[in-house]
């Protein structure tokens, strides 16, 4: 995600988006990183840590909840 769009979604103007990556980034939950197709564009990307954190807050997603959602034909593909 591109810092703004995550203010777009957040609704954040950008010197706000701004200090909120900064944040982010100093406490080692994102990272930028230059898109490979367009040098100027800046990206985010979620590290390993702010994932674990997701994780142990909201829990991680079962695998039967995701089984729960395919129709039996999808379910027999193999």
């Amino acid at each position: 995600m591109t810092p703004g769009r995550l203010g777009e979604r957040l609704r954040l103007n950008s010197a706000r988006t701004a200090t909120l990556v900064d944040r982010l980034k100093r406490l080692g939950q994102v990272r930028r990183e230059r898109d490979i197709t367009d040098r100027r564009r800046v990206r985010l990307t979620t590290e390993r840590r702010a994932v674990d954190l997701g994780w142990s807050f909201f829990g991680r997603p079962s695998a039967s909840a995701a089984l729960d959602a395919c129709t039996p034909a999808e379910l027999d593909t193999s």
